[in-house]
């Protein structure tokens, strides 16, 4: 067999002030107190991937992702330290076997998925990733691709208390677009199950993304729109509660070649009203990688990940209308540089509620140092509007976040 081995070390340092007050001054602290603090975020991955036969071929990579002084210093951190870290310990990060079928491809084992856009399902790739455990079945045909899975989310060791994933998605071709239907299903059995989708789940996500990618010459239009929908319902036999979310994101860029590209986006992910207590409209997020596209603003503030001054509940993307604009530059291959604005609301609030979250600033500059390292800066700050007013008694100083990082690669 054939072996090859790949890696990459991702080093970053990261500021946060007023995620949880919109106050520059201490959380209940005495004043001219700064609740600010600063992070050490670190991720290590090495792979070995071989090939057995001329249509098996296998991957193993381990990893080891956490911040500076971990595990001493993992209390007390808000967000967005509560995403998932195994504190300096090495993992399995992905560990599968794949067979080559001609038309269709089977992997089995633990892996990364990607959709789209990453708006349903994402690698997390700005954090510490994002891994299913299941079986894969890749169809290549000549305009169009399929793709089905069976994903094994928890197990509780309890029979039928296991939560699942199954997917199917398409990737037709048409021209310099495609087109990308797909069908999604969680299903949790009951008391017994772990994880964000409660007891006795079955909850149905079926969409559908127009894209037209960016070309080579960063000239023209490119443009995303995506839909979907859910349906199903969950809770124990007798107060069932029905699922009616829905979600759309869509944004439009023109290139103008070496002098940049400008664009515009929306994204609206549906609340409820709770005037029944019988159904939900509120779309419920299923895996998305938050970070991805400048997705909701590189804040992250409704990534989920945990409560935050603007999302005190931690819900993450729901109930959020977010209207964004936009400039990226590129110095040739080396270097990119990106300026956006996102203006987010909440859809459904209280009756008297103000519905004004904030404006988001959002700069970042990524440079190629050399063909397998990369340097990256960011700066983000949102201008708190009246809806965190409301929630902090008046207080409206800036959420800022400040970020710097290297990244490492080889064999990729």
């Amino acid at each position: 067999g054939q072996f090859t081995s790949d890696g990459d070390m991702r080093l970053r340092w990261d500021f946060f002030q007023n995620y949880l007050d919109a106050s520059d001054e201490g959380l209940g602290g005495p004043p001219g107190v700064n609740d600010s603090y600063d992070l050490f975020p670190y991720r290590a991955r090495l792979g070995v991937q071989g090939k057995f036969t001329d249509r098996a071929w296998g991957r193993v990579e381990l990893q080891a992702g956490g911040w500076f002084g971990d595990p001493l210093a993992t209390t007390g951190y808000p967000f967005p330290n509560s995403q998932p870290v195994n504190f300096g310990l090495v993992q399995l990060y992905q560990g599968f076997v794949t067979v080559e079928g001609g038309t269709f491809d089977f992997t089995a084992g633990r892996k990364e998925v990607v959709l789209g856009n990453e708006l349903q399902i994402g690698d997390n790739d700005f954090y510490n990733g994002l891994v299913f455990d299941g079986i894969d079945v890749n169809g290549d045909f000549s305009s169009w691709d399929l793709n089905l899975y069976y994903k094994h989310l928890n197990e509780t060791f309890a029979a039928r208390n296991d939560t699942m994933l199954w997917g199917a998605d398409a990737v037709i071709n048409i021209g310099s677009t495609h087109i990308d239907p797909y069908l999604l299903l969680v299903k949790s059995h009951g008391a017994g199950a772990l994880g964000s989708f409660g007891e006795n789940t079955e909850l149905f996500t079926f969409g559908i993304a127009w894209e037209r990618p960016i070309n080579e010459e960063r000239k023209g239009w490119d443009l995303n729109l995506e839909a979907a929908g859910q349906t199903g319902d969950t809770g124990p036999d007798g107060a069932k509660v029905d699922f009616g979310g829905f979600i759309f994101e869509g944004w439009f860029g023109w290139g103008f070649g070496g002098a940049g590209r400008v664009h515009i986006g929306y994204l609206l992910a549906s609340g409820d009203d709770g005037s029944d207590p019988t159904a939900s409209d509120a779309w419920v997020p299923l895996f998305t990688d938050p970070h991805a596209n400048n997705r909701l603003g590189d804040l992250d503030l409704f990534s989920g990940f945990g409560p935050n001054v603007a999302d005190p509940t931690g819900a993450g993307m729901t109930n959020i209308q977010d209207i964004s604009i936009g400039y990226n530059w590129w110095g040739g291959e080396r270097s990119h540089a990106m300026a956006a604005v996102h203006m987010f609301t909440r859809p459904e609030v209280a009756a008297g509620a103000n519905d004004d979250i904030g404006m988001e600033l959002d700069l970042s500059y990524d440079y190629m140092y050399a063909a397998n390292s990369r340097l990256q800066i960011g700066v983000s700050t949102l201008f708190a509007g009246d809806a965190i007013k409301d929630l902090t008694g008046g207080q409206d100083d800036n959420i800022t976040r400040i970020w710097a990082q290297v990244h490492l690669n080889w064999g990729k």
